[in-house]
C-alpha cells in the first residue's frame, strides 16, 4: 500500500473512531422505480416507473404532491401491472407553468402521457385531486380507462359546502419561518399536523424531499409556488364532475377523520368541541352526500367507508387499503 493510500485510510480510522458513534449513512430512496422525464402536451413531467409487465396502472397525487407519496403501495401491484405515478404539472420536479392548470389541460396531460408510453388502456389510482382527473379521463376517454381507484377523491368540490367547510376550518396549522430553518423543522411541523396520526415513512420522506428545496443556507422552501398553488386550488374548486359519465368499475375510498387527526388528546375542551361541531355539521355532511351520489350515478361503483381515519388513509390505514385495492384491481380479473 502506498503511503498516500494508507494515509487515507488511518484518516478514515481516526474520523470514525473520534465520533463515538458509527457515522449517519445518507438517506437514500429505497424504493424500486425510476425516476423518468417525458414532454408532453408543451411542458416535461416527471414520472416514476416501477416496471412491471402486465397492464398500465397509473397513480395521481394530490394536489401539490408528489409521486413519491406511493412509494410504499405502488410497488405491491408491480407483479400484475406495469406500475406509475406522474407528477402532474406545477409539482416536484415537473415543468411549473404559470398557466394550464384546468382540469381539461391536466386530462389531456395524461393522455398524451400514456400515449408517449404506448400505453392504449390503464387503471388510474388517484389521490385527492387526483379523483378529478380519473374522472375527467373516464368522461373524456372512456376507452383509455379500465379500472379507477379513487383514494378520498371522488367529491365535487365545486359545492359551495366544500367551501364552507374550508372557510370554517376550526384549528389553525401556521407555517412560520422557524418551520422553514431546516429539512427536520418542517418534517416536524408536517407531523405535528398534516401527517398527524401515522408514523413516518420512507414514502412520505421522499414526499417531503421532492415537495421542498433545500437552500444553501439550510433553510427549506416548496417548490411549489404560491402562484401555481392558488391555480391548481382554482382548478380542484372549479371543477364540476359528472359522476354518471363514469363507465368503468370504480372503487371509491371515503375518510371519515376523526377528531384525532386536528387536535392532540390533550387539547383544550373548548378547541375539541370546535373540532366535533365541525366535523359533525361540515365535514360528516360533504363526505356522506358525495359518498352516496357516487354511489347513486357510478354504475358499476364499490365504495367504502373508512371510519376512525383521514385523508391520508392509504398510509394511515395501508394494509386495510391495500388489502381493498388488490381484491378490486387483482382478485375481479376475469
Amino acid at each position: 500500500m502506498k503511503l498516500r493510500e494508507l494515509s487515507a485510510v488511518l484518516l478514515l480510522v481516526a474520523t470514525t473512531l473520534d465520533c463515538g458513534e458509527p457515522p449517519i449513512r445518507a438517506w437514500v430512496d429505497d424504493s424500486p422505480h425510476e425516476s423518468r422525464f417525458v414532454t408532453v402536451n408543451g411542458v416535461t413531467l416527471n414520472y416514476l416507473d416501477w416496471g412491471g409487465t402486465g397492464d398500465a396502472l397509473l397513480f395521481l397525487p394530490g394536489l401539490a404532491d408528489s409521486p413519491h407519496i406511493f412509494d410504499d403501495i405502488a410497488p405491491e401491484f408491480v407483479g400484475r401491472y406495469r406500475v406509475l405515478a406522474l407528477a402532474r404539472r406545477g409539482v416536484g420536479q415537473s415543468d411549473k407553468p404559470a398557466s394550464g392548470y384546468e382540469n381539461e389541460v391536466l386530462v389531456e396531460d395524461i393522455r398524451e402521457f400514456l400515449d408517449s408510453l404506448g400505453i392504449r388502456r390503464a387503471s388510474l389510482v388517484g389521490w385527492s385531486m387526483g379523483g378529478n382527473e380519473l374522472t375527467g379521463v373516464a368522461a373524456s376517454y372512456p376507452e383509455r380507462v379500465d379500472k379507477l381507484v379513487y383514494l378520498d377523491a371522488a367529491y365535487d368540490r365545486s359545492d359551495t359546502a366544500f367551501i364552507a367547510l374550508l372557510t370554517t376550518y376550526p384549528v389553525e396549522i401556521p407555517l412560520t419561518s422557524e418551520d422553514l430553518k431546516s429539512l427536520d423543522a418542517i418534517r416536524d411541523w408536517m407531523m405535528d399536523g398534516w401527517a398527524k396520526g401515522f408514523a413516518w415513512s420512507d414514502a412520505t420522506e421522499a414526499w417531503l424531499r421532492d415537495i421542498v428545496r433545500v437552500l444553501p443556507d439550510s433553510t427549506v422552501e416548496f417548490v411549489t409556488s404560491d402562484t401555481v398553488r392558488r391555480a391548481l386550488l382554482e382548478s380542484l374548486m372549479g371543477y364540476q364532475p359528472d359522476f354518471s359519465m363514469i363507465r368503468s368499475p370504480a372503487l371509491a375510498f371515503y375518510a371519515f377523520w376523526p377528531p384525532g387527526a386536528y387536535v392532540d388528546e390533550d387539547a383544550p375542551e373548548d378547541v375539541r368541541a370546535r373540532v366535533d361541531d365541525w366535523l359533525e355539521r361540515r365535514v360528516y355532511p360533504f363526505h356522506r352526500r358525495n359518498m352516496d351520489r357516487f354511489a347513486r350515478e357510478v354504475a358499476n361503483a364499490r365504495v367504502i367507508e373508512m371510519r376512525t381515519t383521514h385523508h391520508w388513509c392509504f398510509l394511515h390505514k395501508h394494509d386495510e387499503v391495500l388489502r381493498e385495492m388488490k381484491r378490486f384491481l387483482l382478485d375481479d380479473q376475469p
